[in-house]
């Protein structure tokens, strides 16, 4: 049963490699991952270059992810997914197995975005061994 999430509640990741899904984005939009490394270095990825650990699949229609959580460095505790939006509407996050069963999900409430306005949506994080997720609206 995929998990309708809480804004600020984490939950544990449904998988080590997961599919991340962009509900209600179109054209023109420009979804986002953010993260810093144990230098301080903030890093930005939107699908255009290379890092072995998030990939953007290309093979399917709309705007998915894959990502490699056991494959993300040491020194990196957090990933956040952020989505600028060309016009208002409502968008969501669905991040599933890669593989396994896709009913063992996590789903994000949905948010409102402005236009223009940049929104971070979800952020990954290690907590121990794992890692969570957790469902924003910043």
């Amino acid at each position: 049963m995929v998990v309708h999430m809480v804004l600020r509640r984490p939950v544990p990741a449904p998988a080590p490699q997961l599919r991340v899904i962009w509900q209600g984005v179109q054209s023109g939009d420009a979804p986002e991952a953010r993260w810093t490394d144990g230098s301080g270095q903030e890093h930005r990825w939107a699908g255009t270059r290379g890092v072995p650990w998030l990939l953007r699949d290309e093979l399917r229609q709309g705007e998915e992810w894959k990502v490699n959580l056991r494959g993300i460095p040491a020194d990196v505790v957090a990933l956040s997914l952020r989505l600028s939006a060309s016009v208002e509407r409502t968008v969501g996050v669905l991040v599933q197995p890669l593989s396994g069963d896709p009913n063992s999900g996590v789903l994000h409430p949905g948010v409102t975005l402005a236009p223009g306005a940049t929104v971070e949506l979800m952020v990954m994080h290690r907590a121990g061994d794992g890692w969570q997720v957790i469902a924003l609206n910043d």
